[in-house]
């Protein structure tokens, strides 16, 4: 089977920046948490959100919380979390529901396990 938009046994076409800006290349799903027994919507982010949590990985060292709140925000998408919210649920709720959520949202952004290192 060719893979998406790709001509059977043909290169894949030049594509213009209208075609490049419309891909769907932020992958969404939903993400089911267990110790909450809910499911939550999460998203990968952009290129530009990665700079912002490496930004704040580099530039504050050791605000493991702030860069976690950050990603969390940016990448949950039901419900919605502002900054504020999601760094009070970085401070109280368990590891393992945010390793679940957060997990996703940087499997789903291309971040390898080298990112949480």
């Amino acid at each position: 089977m060719a893979a998406k938009g790709k001509a059977k046994g043909g290169p894949l076409p030049v594509g213009s920046i209208e075609a490049i800006r419309a891909a769907p290349d932020l992958g969404e799903e939903w993400v089911d948490v267990p110790e909450w027994g809910v499911r939550v919507r999460v998203r990968g982010l952009s290129r530009g959100e990665f700079r912002q949590l490496s930004v704040g990985r580099n530039g504050q060292e050791g605000d493991a919380t702030a860069v976690e709140a950050l990603a969390l925000s940016l990448g949950l998408v039901e419900p919605r979390l502002d900054l504020a919210e999601a760094a009070d649920l970085v401070e109280r709720k368990s590891f393992g529901a945010l390793e679940t959520i957060l997990g996703r949202i940087y499997e789903l952004s291309g971040l390898g396990a080298g990112f949480r290192t």
